[in-house]
């Protein structure tokens, strides 16, 4: 699609190119419902989708594709996505040391205000071979080890921040939860929000720590500071002031270093009530980590006498007796995808 037509996204760690046959230009909902049900990444699982350059809440990612309706989106869409490019470019530098002032962090606080999981990234776009060295900029990744299997776990689990600053170190947690995590409180609980510094080559940077909060389906709250820390060089600060008060909350921080203005802005932390973290009504299956029981539904439904597969929310699924039926969440060898499945 083009960027004013549905936009783009990324799909990662797959062995073949979308073929524009198979999922039409444009045809988010065949992309989301559809073909990457049956496309997993190298490890055998749903592959990451991230978000790129968002223009417009109302034309992005599917909207078009499904009358408008976030909800809907949001649930086809959770299962894969995990990041939003909120720094884009510049993609046609040949040059070093640009900088990108215009930051999409308001497209970002929205769809976290829709209910998707999210973690902000920062790309170059490069449409030369300047990767790395056109601008600072970097999407910075908490992953356990630099292989290829701990990175792409670090996306899935939102282990992710954007930042305009190439080596700033952030580590964001509430109650000890890193941020990407689900965490499942019960209402009144006290939150010890904790900000961690680092930056080696600036050891005596000042910053502006911002903290935000907003609940899923509220009034967006979150483009507005709810409260703020400055400090300088490698450090921590601690905001202990504030309880859980119920819903889906999460809350994420902006730094600011003020000598330079550089951003960087973090994945939330979410926090739901018991035995809200996860299930059928709330948020598709989801990777992170989510603290509590869940309750996934297998992705792929099948009969032992048939030589084909169904994605669980096809309605001829229905028709398979029991006696036959079976189901995984990955596709079963030997079958094919049903004609136009899911109907």
């Amino acid at each position: 699609s083009t960027n004013s037509g549905g936009n783009h996204v990324n799909v990662f760690d797959l062995d073949q190119v979308i073929d524009e046959q198979i999922v039409p230009n444009k045809n988010y909902r065949k992309l989301y419902e559809s073909w990457l049900a049956t496309h997993l990444d190298s490890e055998g699982r749903p592959a990451i989708v991230q978000f790129n350059h968002p223009r417009s809440v109302n034309q992005d990612y599917g909207i078009l594709n499904f009358q408008g309706d976030m909800d809907a989106v949001r649930s086809a869409a959770a299962p894969h996505v995990r990041t939003i490019e909120i720094i884009n470019g510049p993609h046609d530098a040949q040059d070093s040391g640009n900088r990108i002032t215009s930051i999409k962090s308001r497209a970002y606080l929205t769809y976290l205000n829709h209910g998707f999981r999210l973690a902000p990234s920062a790309d170059q776009d490069n449409h030369f071979i300047t990767h790395g060295t056109a601008t600072d900029h970097r999407t910075a990744v908490l992953a356990g080890a630099l292989t290829k299997r701990d990175l792409l776990q670090a996306i899935r689990d939102r282990r992710v921040y954007a930042s305009q600053d190439k080596n700033l170190q952030i580590f964001f947690s509430v109650n000890g939860s890193i941020m990407g995590s689900v965490v499942e409180l019960a209402s009144g609980s006290p939150l010890r929000i904790e900000v961690r510094l680092r930056d080696a080559d600036e050891p005596g940077a000042s910053y502006r720590v911002s903290l935000r909060r907003d609940t899923v389906g509220d009034d967006l709250e979150a483009t507005s500071e709810l409260d703020h820390q400055d400090t300088e060089g490698d450090s921590t600060v601690v905001f202990d002031q504030f309880q859980y008060t119920g819903g889906e909350q999460y809350y994420l921080v902006q730094v600011i270093q003020t000598s330079d203005s550089d951003e960087a802005w973090t994945a939330p932390v979410w926090i739901v009530p018991p035995g809200g973290a996860s299930g059928p009504d709330t948020h598709p299956p989801d990777e992170g980590v989510v603290r509590g029981p869940s309750s996934p539904t297998p992705r792929f439904v099948w009969s032992r006498a048939r030589p084909v597969f169904h994605l669980a929310n096809c309605r001829d699924a229905r028709l398979i007796s029991e006696a036959n039926r079976e189901t995984g969440n990955t596709p079963p060898a030997g079958k094919r995808l049903h004609d136009n499945c899911p109907r």
